[in-house]
């Protein structure tokens, strides 16, 4: 597992322990022996191996998932790929990067028709703006 305050800076730890509780992971570095330590990497960026992600779902998708797929209309045109996610109070939004322009894809039935993880590739039905 690796902490990182910048993704130029990634340090390396090795897990001690962990346990799910909910949205929550907790978990114990080997090596980080205090409280005083733990202190310097709080607000750093937590960087782990799938293993220690509980399992979701049908139809649920962690964002490092989503990130990088290639995306189509329904009727097989080309839109881009999912360059980020960002979560609004009711959906989360899927940034697609085209060519010549950026796409916001909410993630709802009616835009996200499928997901193909193994394939690569992510579905959608424009909703008109879009």
């Amino acid at each position: 597992m690796f902490l990182s305050a910048s993704d130029e800076d990634k340090k390396c730890f090795h897990v001690r322990k962990n346990r799910a509780s909910g949205k929550f992971l907790f978990v114990e570095f080997e090596e980080i022996a205090d409280v005083e330590t733990a202190r310097k990497f709080i607000g750093c960026k937590v960087f782990l191996p799938k293993k220690y992600l509980p399992q979701l779902s049908e139809g649920e998708y962690y964002w490092c998932d989503i990130i990088g797929l290639k995306v189509f209309t329904e009727e097989g045109k080309p839109l881009g790929i999912i360059q980020s996610i960002f979560a609004t109070g009711s959906n989360d939004v899927y940034v697609c990067k085209g060519r010549n322009k950026e796409i916001l894809l909410p993630a709802i039935a009616d835009v996200i028709l499928k997901i193909d993880i193994p394939g690569g590739k992510m579905t959608v039905r424009l909703l008109k703006g879009l």
